[in-house]
């Protein structure tokens, strides 16, 4: 009988520290594979749940991240059993509020972050048996994203954009002639013999040109009407490259990162002002304080091997009249 009892304690012995294995190093590798070729992985969240009870019914576990604003993530999750699904993913702002969350069925999500910030990534589990949990943070590096915003921000004749000076121009204008321009929820600003919209509400705007001849007698007026949009904010670039797979050759022919605006936009009006490098989940953070990479930046990076992982990130730019912005961080892989 004791025979008996110490088998069956040694076998729930063996049989939990298999369970935790495959739940610390197994499973967690799976998911990773399962983020895409597109993800950079970044960190593992892992959640053990025993069977519910009546004072536990659903188990639920909470996580905390910190998201970069304008980075785009990716949410992936497997349980042990890998047939199964989770009952609730989603994911809060700082304030509580709900910002995505998975569909029945569904192992992931993608979040593009609007604010930086620590946010919070609750999971729940309902089934009635002993599992585990492991959800990946990635990071979404697919150059895929950036064609497609090229096409959304394709520049339009019928297009002003928001809080910045659009230069106007008028057709088959008479030499003679002179021109006044008015517009709705915004002003006319003249400088270096051309004139510029400058507007302050999104939505539409409705823009008049009044032509006078020479005797200063209207000659004609026309109303068009203008769709007011956000301006484009630029990426940061490293070799041509704003994320994914990079060589060291590529690395060290590159002595700076660059600005990358959407077609039709100028990228001279946005300058690196700084950018900082480091990896992933280490206090080795480097930074510059222009578009250059510094001594320490390239020392840095010329030590990395293959498969090392690296982010650029707090890239801040200086627009034209002085605003700055943060851009996404880009996250790398040696190959």
């Amino acid at each position: 009988m004791k025979k008996n009892i110490y088998l069956i304690f040694l076998f729930f012995i063996v049989w939990s520290q298999n369970v935790h294995a495959q739940c610390d190093q197994a499973l967690v590798e799976k998911t990773i594979s399962m983020s895409g070729k597109d993800a950079l992985f970044l960190r593992e969240f892992i959640a053990k749940y025993k069977k519910p009870s009546r004072k536990n019914p659903a188990p639920i576990s909470k996580f905390s991240c910190y998201l970069k604003e304008n980075a785009q993530y990716r949410f992936n999750y497997l349980c042990l059993d890998t047939s199964m699904y989770l009952s609730a993913m989603k994911l809060y702002s700082t304030s509580g509020q709900e910002l995505a969350s998975i569909s029945k069925n569904q192992r992931n999500f993608e979040f593009i972050c609007k604010e930086s910030g620590v946010h919070t990534l609750l999971v729940s589990f309902v089934q009635p048996q002993i599992s585990c949990i492991v959800v990946v943070l990635s990071l979404v590096v697919n150059d895929a994203s950036i064609k497609s915003g090229v096409e959304k921000n394709k520049i339009s004749e019928n297009e002003l954009y928001l809080g910045i000076e659009n230069p106007l121009s008028v057709e088959n204008l008479d030499p003679n002639d002179h021109i006044e321009f008015k517009i709705e929820d915004g002003e006319i600003i003249y400088h270096d013999s051309m004139y510029f919209a400058k507007v302050f509400k999104l939505g539409k705007t409705n823009l008049t040109v009044i032509s006078y001849d020479s005797g200063g007698q209207v000659r004609d007026v026309s109303i068009t009407e203008f769709e007011v949009r956000e301006y484009p904010m630029p990426s940061g670039t490293l070799a041509g490259k704003n994320g994914g797979l990079i060589s060291l050759k590529e690395i060290s022919l590159a002595n700076e990162i660059q600005v990358r605006m959407p077609q039709g936009f100028e990228s001279k009006e946005f300058q690196i002002h700084s950018f900082c490098v480091g990896s992933f989940g280490k206090s080795d953070e480097k930074c510059s304080y222009s578009n250059a990479f510094t001594f320490e930046q390239k020392r840095f990076l010329s030590q990395l091997n293959h498969g090392n992982q690296f982010l650029i990130y707090k890239i801040f730019v200086k627009y034209k009249n002085g605003n700055m912005f943060e851009l996404a961080p880009l996250g790398f892989i040696i190959e």
